[in-house]
């Protein structure tokens, strides 16, 4: 099979057609790629943003939230609860 100049023409036209769907394939994965990770971001945000913010939590917050009275476990009672003698 010699190559003649037609076929070494489509050969070259073949190989370049390839080569282009290979660099779209590749841009289309870094497309799904960034994408993909913008979702996990999204997520990430939201799933911090539904938490509690326990650093605005006062003192009555601590007693209504979690059933703990902060005095009495600053003077040793467990779980804010009085001994029972």
């Amino acid at each position: 099979m010699a190559l003649t100049p037609d076929k070494v023409q489509a050969l070259a036209h073949q190989a370049s057609t390839y080569a282009c769907q290979a660099l779209l394939s590749n841009d289309r994965w870094q497309e799904v790629r960034d994408q993909k990770f913008a979702e996990l971001v999204e997520a990430e945000t939201l799933r911090r943003s539904a938490e509690p913010d326990l650093t605005k939590l006062t003192e009555r917050g601590a007693k209504a939230w979690a059933g703990v009275d902060p005095q009495k476990l600053r003077e040793g009672e467990p779980h804010g609860v009085p001994p029972t003698t």
